[in-house]
């Protein structure tokens, strides 16, 4: 990552890479609920479900903690 010509972070690389992760589960989980959703019974919709929860509560947070390391280092 860069800000402007300057490198970031190692932390920030870090962080970055976490929140890439978080996202990929959260939209994996959205692509699965949108294509299982009719042939997945009532129970595997409901653990799916919570499952995505998880994972956008998860990816939120991620997104938070980077945005908090960056104003705190001056990155942003």
């Amino acid at each position: 990552m860069r800000n402007g010509s300057l490198l970031i972070c190692a932390e920030c690389q870090r962080l970055w890479s976490h929140y890439q992760r978080a996202t990929r589960a959260h939209q994996n989980l959205l692509s699965r609920l949108k294509t299982e959703s009719a042939s997945v019974d009532k129970g595997g919709a409901a653990l799916l479900i919570q499952q995505l929860n998880s994972a956008e509560l998860a990816r939120k947070k991620a997104k938070d903690v980077l945005e908090t390391h960056q104003l705190a280092a001056g990155h942003d």
